[in-house]
């Protein structure tokens, strides 16, 4: 533990010291650089030099000036971003906890009791929100490109695509993996060794499942951080989606119909699963059979399958933007359609109701909405973001567009990544019973979110700016602020200006671009 210690704090100690070389090197560059400071960018050395410059790059992440027409199209996608990250960290206010520490485990029950606490409960749907934008903006990009495309080597495409995303996503991952081996020496309390042993274990043994994106496919107590799971299967998918896509750009037909015969199969393979295994409908917030949940968990949530679907009607609704941007229903259907999703993402959510008070569904309707909620949940998106994207969205866009959410936004990826290494710090710091009260619920998730954002821009200036730099350097600078987005991280958002780490992401060889 001591050495591990020493070389984590090595390596910590010298990304710090680099940060601020880096950055003060680059004011000396501003300062006495004349005429050519304006040029560093395509200078080698210079950018190099200013790889790690926390004054470059927090520049970038603040800039709010848009410069392409997608840009601003899309902006509405940042509100929807940073809404879903808070639901993710107001629902692991309640599901990160040790069940030792609660003061009263009938309080759960209690919580369950109550209509609106089904938004908490089935929290776990927000995340097919991030999958869905994902595949959006997969299909956005190339499928408006696809002209160009055609013309290119598809072998190469996808693989500059897999690798830039790749990069993006691992190595940010991989430095809050190395930050939580520290958590153990550095927090003191009653259940800090029994609450860290689990997560500290699971990934002393299977920390390179995180670079090879096959964590999910660990059992509960030998996985590397539970959410973890998400970044892999969105590597997965993003994986054999772009392969999909990229055969759309040539063969429309034929790549769209097996998107969709991929979709039914996963569907299907998620009801069978359900349907023979006995599983639950979902991951329920409070079930006696703890076993059953873990299964459910580990066999159908954590899998690709109950995932795909979100992905490719992502895809489709990309496609429909590009291709279909002049419709417009009439009035009436506007408001049919609006009616219509309100409805379905309300049903998703609050279905759920009696089956977290424990009056389970038949094992029909569970395998049922195994295989479908997620992909109901994407078609109330669809509409959401086509009416927002081609100027219908009124109200909804107008508040989604805020440009208050573009900077919060574009750390949604450390955010997730970061914020349970947040509520574990909470539990194995616990000194007396922990309340399931609401309130102080809320308290601590205003808390930990704040704290959460700080320690993304940290994590932003350590790894995520940086590899975003680098890769720009050693693969070229995609010209569209959109297909910068289409391959990095966790559904990314065109930022408008061309170095925001968090936001920026090559999808395609630069000569394939032009300027939006």
């Amino acid at each position: 533990m001591l050495l591990y210690l020493v070389y984590f704090s090595s390596f910590f100690g010298t990304v710090l010291i680099t940060i601020l070389l880096s950055s003060f090197a680059d004011l000396l560059l501003m300062k006495y650089g004349g005429k050519q400071v304006k040029k560093r960018s395509v200078v080698p050395w210079r950018r190099l030099v200013i790889l790690y410059s926390a004054v470059s790059n927090t520049r970038k992440l603040l800039d709010l000036k848009s410069r392409s027409v997608d840009s601003q199209r899309l902006r509405f996608l940042h509100g929807m971003k940073f809404m879903s990250a808070l639901w993710v960290i107001l629902s692991h206010a309640y599901y990160c906890v040790q069940p030792d520490a609660i003061d009263s485990v009938f309080r759960a029950v209690e919580l369950t009791e109550s209509l609106h606490f089904q938004v908490v409960a089935n929290g776990f749907v927000c995340v097919s929100t991030f999958i869905f934008i994902s595949g959006f903006l997969l299909g956005y990009t190339l499928l408006q490109k696809r002209h160009s495309l055609r013309k290119k080597n598809a072998f190469v495409q996808v693989v500059i695509m897999v690798v830039r995303r790749y990069f993006r996503t691992t190595i940010p991952a991989m430095v809050v993996v190395l930050a939580f081996f520290l958590l153990p020496k550095l927090l003191h309390g009653p259940l800090a060794q029994e609450h860290l042993s689990k997560y500290y274990n699971g990934c002393s043994k299977n920390w390179w499942t995180v670079l090879v994106h096959i964590n999910n496919f660990n059992k509960y107590e030998d996985i590397c951080l539970d959410h973890y799971w998400y970044i892999s299967v969105d590597m997965q998918l993003f994986l054999v989606a772009s392969i999909v896509c990229v055969l759309m750009t040539r063969h429309m037909t034929v790549g769209a119909v097996l998107l969709v015969l991929l979709s039914i199969i996963s569907s299907a393979v998620v009801l069978a699963q359900t349907f023979i295994n006995d599983y639950m409908p979902l991951i329920l917030f409070w079930n006696p059979d703890t076993d059953k949940s873990t299964e459910t968990g580990e066999m159908v949530y954590a899998w690709p399958f109950i995932h795909f679907g979100s992905f490719a009607i992502g895809i489709f609704c990309g496609w429909w933007t590009v291709n279909k941007s002049q419709w417009r229903p009439s009035k009436c259907s506007q408001c049919f359609l609006w009616a219509l999703s309100l409805c379905c993402t309300a049903l998703v959510v609050f279905v759920a109701w009696p089956w977290n008070n424990l009056r389970m569904p038949s094992r029909g309707v569970a395998a049922l909405y195994a295989a479908l909620h997620k992909n109901a949940w994407a078609l109330s998106l669809a509409w959401i973001t086509f009416a927002c994207a081609t100027g219908q969205g009124g109200p909804v866009n107008a508040f989604l567009s805020w440009r208050g959410f573009v900077v919060p936004s574009r750390l949604t990826y450390s955010v997730y990544l970061i914020h349970y290494l947040v509520y574990l710090a909470r539990v194995a710091v616990v000194t007396v019973p922990m309340q399931l009260h609401e309130f102080l619920q809320f308290k601590d998730f205003l808390g930990v979110s704040a704290i959460s954002y700080l320690l993304a821009y940290l994590l932003y200036l350590v790894a995520e700016a940086p590899v975003a730099n680098l890769e720009k350097m050693l693969l070229g600078q995609p010209a569209s602020d959109v297909d910068r987005a289409a391959s990095g991280g966790t559904a990314r958002v065109p930022n408008g200006q061309g170095g925001t780490a968090s936001s920026a992401n090559g999808a395609v060889p630069n000569e394939l671009h032009s300027k939006l």
